[in-house]
């Protein structure tokens, strides 16, 4: 690639289309190893300095209701995280964030729920309780 000067007109950010997975393993018989989880959504239209407002507020609730779920009632996880991450340099690249560190073997079952928390959040929206 060649490098960009100042009045280069801006490259289209050409994202792999959803969804992905990527799996990474820790060399065996490392004790208490972990599997990281990483579930990434999409965000569309104009990121306005109200829609990352909008979005943190979300990310954070989003996040309380994970931490509530999988750590709290199941002992899952220690710290779910979600986050909404934008770049400022890449036009369009938004998305909505949740991490997770679990045991290997739950991976998959934890990540579902993670995306099931996700999808209720979208159809009943933000409730009293969160």
């Amino acid at each position: 690639r060649s490098p960009l000067s100042a009045d280069s007109p801006p490259r289209p950010l050409k994202l792999p289309k959803p969804p992905l997975v990527r799996d990474y393993r820790y060399r065996p018989g490392v004790a208490g190893a972990g599997s990281a989880i990483g579930l990434f959504w999409p965000v569309t239209g104009e990121l306005t300095s109200q829609r990352k407002m909008e979005g943190r507020v979300l990310a954070v609730i989003l996040g309380d209701r994970l931490r509530l779920s999988l750590r709290n009632d199941r002992g899952e996880t220690y710290l779910p995280s979600a986050a909404l991450n934008w770049q400022e340099g890449f036009e369009g690249f938004v998305h909505l964030e949740v991490r997770l560190l679990v045991k290997p073997d739950r991976a998959k079952k934890l990540a579902a729920l993670a995306e099931a928390q996700v999808q209720e959040l979208v159809r009943k929206g933000i409730t009293e309780l969160w």
